[in-house]
């Protein structure tokens, strides 16, 4: 799965959030499909996805349909606590994601 992740990383990252999304809604996944190693790592993260995004992956990604998806994955609680308010609509576009 790290080889995807190195080669294609939007393939990668939604199969990731596939498998994380069924893992949390209590479904049964096999573990070794989840690349834990670089689900883990956050610090690096956007500036990864920038240096890895392509203007050619512009018209792959829409990020309103992303955004709802999240909300609709986004648990009741965290940690026994309400999360706190949420946008209806992403509130940054791909640009502002990847702007340094």
């Amino acid at each position: 799965m790290s080889d995807l992740y190195e080669t294609d990383v939007l393939t990668w990252s939604e199969r990731q959030a596939e498998l994380l999304r069924r893992r949390a809604a209590g479904e049964r996944v096999n573990e070794d499909e989840i690349d834990w190693l670089n689900v883990a790592e956050t610090r690096l993260h956007r500036d990864d996805a920038r240096d890895d995004y392509l203007a050619s992956m512009r018209d792959k990604i829409d990020m309103a349909k992303l955004y709802r998806r999240a909300l609709r994955g986004m648990p009741d609680t965290i940690d026994g606590q309400p999360p706190g308010p949420v946008p209806a609509e992403c509130p940054m576009t791909l640009e502002e994601l990847i702007a340094e």
